[in-house]
């Protein structure tokens, strides 16, 4: 999902989210009242939360008590703004998943009930890509001894009928021979020149084909090769990803917003330059003051003065309670 707007995606999000954990039949249920369930598998049940405050222990245990008395189901929940300590304490003792989802829908475990679940499916991956590289790894050296032994095969026909028809040749000559000529010198028979034309034939296929072999197999090489580079560059983007994502749920975690260097910076500029600012502007004004001939202008002069120091002492409040919410994340 690109981006999640409204509640319904953040439920459309967890159900494909739920797919992927290996729940196939997982549905959103359908708009209206619910019953503290969102989404629905013949052997889970979810709650979606799509709201900035976290979830707290009252709504996990309403999802608790939603499953009732169906203890083969499993139980997660999935919130937009993570959860308060006492509502993981609660899942970590039930058996709830919590996770917690950005809005582009990447979801991130929030107990460690949902942390052991999703380190599990991995190593089920990790098994299940091993057992198929495998079986590839036996169908290809199968492929290998088949073809190896065809060619064999091939080789050892092709060498029993150039003998059989030498035989053949030889025969048929010494019975076509006169027996008072003297015994002349073996000339070249036309059909063993066919033959050798024949067989040189066949050596020719037999090196293109080894050719092509060899090609296909580079290619094969190059592709598995690029796949590999491919999948570690998108493992070593998913685990920067997942990094990024738990540093910024322990900032939150402390009440804090995680922000770049850049933001932290740019709030950095003017709480430097205002001050600066502030010291020549105050010195003029009071200077002004100092000079001012009549009660008017003292008056003007001090009310500018005021709203002047207001306005910097509001700014830099703002600025300072900014940068003390924030931590580079």
């Amino acid at each position: 999902m690109a981006f999640i707007a409204s509640a319904r995606e953040a439920e459309i999000n967890a159900a494909a989210r739920m797919r992927e954990f290996g729940f196939g039949d997982a549905h959103p249920t359908p708009v209206g009242p619910d019953g503290g369930v969102d989404v629905r598998s013949s052997h889970a049940i979810a709650e979606v939360k799509w709201k900035s405050a976290q979830a707290g222990r009252p709504e996990v245990q309403k999802l608790f008590g939603a499953r009732g008395t169906k203890q083969h189901l499993q139980m997660f929940f999935f919130a937009a703004g993570g959860f308060s300590k006492g509502a993981v304490q609660y899942a970590n003792e039930s058996d709830v998943k919590l996770f917690t989802y950005d809005p582009n829908g990447v979801v991130t475990p929030a107990n460690s009930v949902a942390t052991t679940f999703v380190q599990r499916l991995e190593r089920e991956k990790a098994v299940k890509k091993r057992a198929e590289d495998q079986k590839r790894a036996d169908k290809q050296k199968r492929d290998d001894t088949e073809r190896a032994r065809v060619k064999a095969a091939k080789d050892a026909a092709d060498a029993a009928g150039r003998k059989k028809a030498e035989k053949e040749i030889a025969a048929r000559a010494k019975r076509e021979r006169p027996k008072s000529t003297p015994p002349e010198s073996p000339k070249p028979s036309p059909k063993v020149d066919d033959f050798a034309a024949k067989r040189e034939q066949i050596k020719a296929e037999l090196v293109a084909q080894e050719k092509r072999e060899s090609k296909r197999r580079k290619n094969e090489a190059k592709r598995s090769k690029r796949d590999l580079i491919r999948n570690e560059k998108n493992a070593r983007n998913h685990a920067q990803l997942v990094a990024r994502q738990r540093r910024d749920q322990e900032i939150r975690s402390r009440g804090k917003v995680p922000s770049s260097r850049v933001i932290v910076g740019l709030l950095w500029i003017p709480a430097v330059v205002l001050p600066l600012f502030m010291i020549p502007l105050t010195g003029g004004i009071v200077t002004g003051l100092l000079e001012a001939e009549g009660v008017q202008e003292s008056i003007i002069g001090t009310v500018v003065a005021a709203v002047f120091i207001a306005i910097f002492v509001w700014l830099m409040r703002v600025i300072i309670r900014s940068l003390r919410k924030r931590e580079i994340a």
